[in-house]
């Protein structure tokens, strides 16, 4: 009985051994053609010629609001990658009472996990004691262009307003435009955790108290066409913590050539549903739009939450008219550029 056993705990350690060598064999052949080894990337042997672009994040609380803010402002700046290329990102921590980290949704990580943000797996939390408070993230892009996102990752901070779009690409143009929409909490998300994880709860999560679309309570977004090109490509992001999204653009198809950084063979849709941290990109083609509509020198975006995903919807209920309407001055946020420019 005892030699069967052993015979079997033997074959059993040469096919975990077998599978092991041909598994990572084909991951550094095939799934990311660009590693030849997957040995970790040590810090010393980036230099200055190596970094491609550096860029400095400060993550700070709202006095007012109490939403956490990137660079001053929820969501954060835009951050725009080329293909393959190494980037140095500082991140400083000037949160009064809290750590944090930042993960890079979607990049592979694979010879630098101690870039990933996962705290207590491949990173300690960012301090916010002076003189502690910093972290430099040192990565590269991802091969494929596409959409991406940063986002907290300690605790809910990512709830809390703290995200920002990356953006891949190899072309030199930062004109594309970016949807990044997510989900608002009236109150902070530490409140809301006890009960959600309490058992009288079920497990349903809180329902958000409003939409955001590009740091503004709304559900669309005016965009200006005026010097562009016919075909413009376009970047959705769902940022947010629950919600799904159906996306319009009023008079035009969207033509999808990109779905969570991975190019697809174009596809043409009327709307497309954007699931919580998806990200699909589309080519609007401008000569297609109905007279009606060719003549305005903007364009309007359509966000339409799937109510219908929430534990407690009831279409005949009135109780979740409130979403995308809240407007409350005390609220920090930025104004997009292209709304202060239809402004000027």
């Amino acid at each position: 009985m005892i030699y069967s056993l052993l015979v079997l705990i033997s074959v059993a350690v040469i096919f975990l051994l077998i599978f092991y060598i041909d598994f990572n064999d084909s991951l550094q052949k095939n799934y990311h053609p660009n590693v030849r080894s997957l040995k970790t990337v040590s810090l010393v042997e980036l230099n200055d010629e190596s970094i491609a672009e550096r860029y400095t994040l400060v993550v700070s609380k709202s006095a007012i609001s109490k939403r956490l803010l990137v660079n001053g402002t929820s969501p954060g700046p835009t951050l725009r990658f080329k293909p393959n290329k190494w980037y140095e990102v500082l991140v400083i921590n000037e949160l009064p009472d809290d750590f944090t980290t930042i993960h890079w949704h979607g990049f592979p990580q694979l010879t630098t996990p101690y870039s990933d943000g996962a705290i207590g797996i491949s990173q300690c939390p960012i301090s916010n004691e002076r003189g502690k408070n910093h972290f430099k993230y040192s990565f590269r892009a991802p091969d494929f262009p596409g959409a991406y996102f940063y986002h907290g990752h300690y605790q809910d901070q990512l709830t809390d307003g703290l995200y920002g779009a990356i953006i891949v690409d190899d072309r030199n143009t930062a004109d594309d435009w970016v949807i990044l929409m997510a989900d608002y909490y009236a109150q902070p998300a530490a409140n809301l955790l006890p009960s959600y994880l309490s058992p009288p709860s079920d497990g349903d999560e809180p329902i958000p108290d409003a939409v955001i679309v590009n740091g503004l309570f709304t559900e669309s977004s005016l965009h200006m066409m005026s010097g562009l090109m016919e075909n413009h490509t376009v970047h959705v992001i769902n940022a947010g913590s629950l919600s799904m999204y159906t996306v319009t653009v009023d008079g035009l198809p969207l033509a999808v050539t990109n779905i969570d950084g991975t190019p697809v063979e174009e596809v043409v849709y009327d709307s497309i549903v954007v699931n919580v941290a998806q990200r699909t990109s589309f080519v609007l083609d401008f000569s297609k739009l109905p007279p009606f509509i060719a003549g305005s020198p903007s364009l309007w975006f359509r966000v339409h939450v799937m109510a219908s995903m929430y534990p407690t919807y009831n279409e005949s209920a009135s109780n979740f008219g409130i979403l995308g309407k809240i407007y409350d001055s005390s609220i920090f946020f930025h104004m997009p550029q292209f709304m202060m420019n239809s402004l000027s």
